[in-house]
């Protein structure tokens, strides 16, 4: 029966495409309740339309530091 010990672990690269973007819809004019005119859609998918909840648990958005709430995730 063999062993598994730290010393004999080997280090595996795994390396997974993803595309990531945005897309934005324009509403027109200005709203009124706040003021936007856009709305933003952000994206993150793998290249292949893999599962991607075996390597990526979450993801964070850091926006403009002027934007209110600008780490959304």
């Amino acid at each position: 029966m063999s062993t598994l010990t730290l010393e004999s672990r080997t280090p595996i690269v795994i390396i997974k495409p993803i595309l990531y973007g945005n897309t934005a819809k324009h509403f027109g004019s200005k709203r009124d309740s706040d003021g936007h005119t856009h709305k933003w859609t952000l994206y993150v998918r793998s290249f292949n339309n893999d599962d991607m909840s075996n390597y990526i648990s979450r993801i964070q958005f850091r926006l403009h530091e002027t934007y209110p709430n600008n780490i959304r995730g």
